[in-house]
């Protein structure tokens, strides 16, 4: 395992690749399986986004969630490879409501285009939260952009605390 990924896996629970496994393998054969999944089984809160699950993606992505203080198995990550893969027509939400969140976060304004097939910029798509089959739904710019762009770092957090204040985690 790549070293990036030791501090993603510093916040998921110990046996998070098992979790993953199992996930795959209870998501019925019909639904298409276009994310890996690691973490809680049933977590609080799933971040859905394109490859952020290792490199430095997921090491900043890592850096926060940290500081959410989320409690044990409340987390789990959705990782797509290529968001070619998503269509409008059959969106992902049933492969996503498996693992049964209260809570998504969308990572990334094309990612969120895409599945709540609407066209706002990110600006209006992180105003409210969204609902899809009864999943509420957060919108914050990737850890990718945050990379490029450090100075979006603070509305992502104000994001993730509106999040915890949602979930009621003791840190927002």
């Amino acid at each position: 395992m790549a070293q990036q990924n030791d501090s993603l896996l510093s916040i998921l629970p110990p046996n998070a690749y098992v979790m993953a496994r199992r996930v795959q393998e209870e998501i019925p054969e019909s639904l298409p399986r276009l994310f890996q999944f690691k973490g809680s089984r049933q977590p609080e809160l799933l971040f859905v986004g394109e490859n952020i699950l290792e490199g430095a993606s997921a090491e900043l992505l890592s850096r926060m969630i940290a500081p959410m203080k989320a409690p044990p198995d409340a987390v789990a990550l959705a990782s797509i490879s290529n968001l070619s893969f998503l269509s409008v027509e059959t969106p992902p939400w049933d492969e996503l409501s498996e693992l049964n969140p209260k809570m998504i976060v969308l990572l990334g304004l094309p990612l969120a285009q895409k599945l709540l097939n609407l066209q706002d910029p990110l600006d209006v798509l992180r105003g409210p939260f969204h609902l899809r089959q009864s999943l509420k739904i957060r919108v914050t710019e990737s850890p990718e952009e945050l990379l490029k762009n450090p100075a979006a770092k603070r509305a992502a957090w104000e994001d993730l605390k509106r999040v915890m204040q949602e979930l009621n985690w003791k840190n927002a």
